[in-house]
């Protein structure tokens, strides 16, 4: 077996990352000596950020430069953004590449998959849907340097040739159920942009972005186009986005259980899933009555739709600790 040096970087405002979070979790089950890399532009949850925006966040060229350094050390270097982060990865990887050639990049998250023929010019690779059983594939046949050109879910650039791979059927709940949980730990490295380096993830950059809340993601798809959503474009893409899929409660619970651990002070959990409640009232029951028993702190739903609230569903998870719910709203009346 080959050693490889990997290196995971999130470009975004913020540290949630949570798609980014999984695969790097994989990653680091495939390699333990995965590094992982946080560089933030901007806060978006900072009350500062919203009051001053003049005073964002800006990465001049000597920024660049530095983090190019560090990451053309790997060989193979996995970039995660959304699409307001797009232009800071491009110059990033741009950087990379002059600094080592030889560095294979492939680049991932919603952006790749709302945009895979502008992402596909900059990157080696790009991953244009789910990742995580696409990502094992190909990291095994890289790692052994065996072909991964006909990895599905990804494209690849060879020269001024672009391969454009099937995309494979969507995570089943079982399937989600088998992954590891979302990477969450100090063992990871942040951009400081007052002191120009990466240096050692905290305790207080956890606070600065994250404040005192667990911020994950139980299920995912949504049955309605509202197009303000990312998700509305991924039904564009695979019709099969409109389905409600989840791992089961227990595992739910044990992650947010094993980061209760690792982050103490955490006083509040936040789903960020886009439909919580179209979940079946069966699966609400069970997950309010192990959450109030196992976890038992405050929780706040951001996925709520009017189509699919019930009054019995509001009622389980109040009771289970829900105090803040989040509604989307497509147009005024």
């Amino acid at each position: 077996m080959n050693n490889i040096k990997v290196k995971f970087v999130s470009i975004e405002e913020g540290v949630i990352a949570l798609g980014f979070r999984r695969i790097a979790a994989i990653a680091r089950k495939l390699n333990p000596a995965t590094e992982i890399y946080f560089i933030t532009p901007g806060n978006l949850y900072s009350f500062f950020t919203h009051l001053f925006p003049s005073r964002k966040t800006v990465f001049t060229d000597k920024d660049i430069d530095v983090i190019a350094e560090e990451l053309a050390k790997a060989d193979l270097l996995c970039v995660s953004t959304m699409t307001p982060s797009a232009p800071y990865a491009i110059k990033i990887i741009n950087a990379v590449k002059k600094k080592n050639a030889k560095t294979f990049i492939l680049w991932g998250g919603s952006h790749c998959i709302l945009n895979p023929e502008e992402a596909i010019l900059s990157a080696d690779a790009i991953c244009t849907g789910e990742g995580e059983f696409p990502f094992k594939l190909f990291y095994k046949a890289f790692r052994d340097k065996k072909s991964y050109l006909k990895t599905p879910n990804m494209w690849f650039r060879v020269k001024k040739k672009i391969i454009r791979n099937s995309i494979r059927a969507l995570n089943t709940p079982k399937e989600l159920s088998s992954f590891p949980h979302l990477f969450y730990d100090y063992d990871c490295q942040i951009y400081d942009i007052k002191v120009k380096r990466f240096r050692q993830f905290t305790k207080q950059d956890y606070l600065n972005y994250n404040g005192l809340s667990y911020r994950t993601l139980w299920t995912m798809g949504c049955p309605f186009s509202c197009i303000y959503c990312a998700n509305y474009a991924f039904i564009g893409i695979n019709k099969d986005y409109r389905k409600i899929r989840y791992p089961s409660v227990d595992y739910i619970i044990e992650e947010i259980k094993a980061n209760l651990k690792i982050y103490p002070f955490i006083s509040t959990v936040i789903f960020y899933d886009d439909n919580f409640i179209t979940m079946p009232v069966e699966d609400i029951r069970i997950f309010a009555k192990e959450y109030k028993k196992r976890i038992n702190l405050p929780f706040v739903v951001f996925g709520v739709h009017p189509n699919t609230v019930t009054e019995e569903k509001l009622e389980l998870l109040a009771k289970a600790g829900m105090n803040r719910v989040r509604m989307g709203i497509q147009s005024g009346s």
